[in-house]
């Protein structure tokens, strides 16, 4: 991000969370944190690869929209199942396509999985949802809305 940051000319704000004694982070510091951004300058926030985040999904994305910031996501969860704008993601199920054609290679085509190429999926979901671009006053544009599937 702080490479893409560089080239296309925006500010990338990254926090942590505090972990406890038992080493996991406490969901009440969501909201402390998206607050924090806030006042560091944020415009948006990013979700990443984050299961803390996604799991407590609920609690971030409304977090969010009580700061009027949007969040944008890898996962589409954040979206159908929480308050995030939008996602760009891909299905479990084409992802799980993905490893069993790799799975096969290794188990029924004796391919050494370090010898087995990168593979990507060539095909992405934009997920928007509506009811937190109402919130937010914040609508997406029709070039946008015309590739996306459209949530609540």
């Amino acid at each position: 991000m702080k490479v893409l940051s560089d080239q296309l000319g925006f500010d990338v704000i990254s926090l942590e969370y505090n972990l406890g004694a038992d080493d996991r982070a406490d969901p009440a510091e969501i909201p402390i944190k998206i607050a924090e951004a806030k006042a560091l300058g944020a415009d948006a926030l990013y979700v990443g690869s984050s299961s803390f985040n996604l799991e407590n999904r609920g609690s971030y994305t409304e977090a969010a929209i009580s700061e009027n910031l949007p969040v944008f996501s890898a996962y589409e969860q954040m979206v159908r199942d929480g308050l995030a704008l939008m996602s760009v993601s891909n299905s479990y199920k084409n992802v799980g396509k993905l490893a069993a054609t790799q799975a096969y290679e290794i188990l029924f085509k004796a391919q050494s999985p370090g010898k087995l190429s990168v593979k990507a999926l060539e095909r992405f979901s934009v997920l928007i949802n509506m009811q937190a671009a109402k919130q937010l006053s914040l609508y997406p544009p029709l070039s946008i809305i015309s590739i996306a599937k459209i949530v609540r």
